[in-house]
């Protein structure tokens, strides 16, 4: 299973809304937890393990100026990422995340405007 919806914005932090901060919280972190649990519990159920994905990003390993939420939540990733690794290593089940680079946020970004 893949993890890979997401959205992204550019805005300075001190410019960000609450509800543009809760927006991208709720589809950016909410929707990984979502598609993870869902999908542990169907592979645990089904007791062959398998494999999960979520999409984070470069800016979950170093954030950029003007995109503070979006970094928080692809750090969100990461770590839920790798604690569910650990709870289900035992199901057999492998829990990775991917990170985009510079140039796919800059395409996105190009999307947005």
């Amino acid at each position: 299973m893949v993890a890979n919806a997401g959205i992204a914005q550019v805005k300075p932090l001190i410019d960000l809304s609450t509800e543009e901060w809760d927006k991208m919280f709720a589809i950016n972190m909410r929707g990984v937890f979502l598609c993870y649990k869902e999908a542990a519990k169907i592979m645990i159920n089904q007791g062959r393990g398998g494999k999960i994905i979520g999409a984070s990003s470069i800016v979950g390993y170093r954030p950029f100026p003007m995109l503070s939420h979006y970094s928080a939540t692809k750090w969100g990733v990461r770590g839920l990422t790798q604690a569910a690794a650990m709870e289900w290593a035992k199901y057999n089940i492998t829990v990775n995340a991917y990170c985009p680079g510079m140039s796919d946020i800059v395409f996105i970004k190009n999307l947005l405007i």
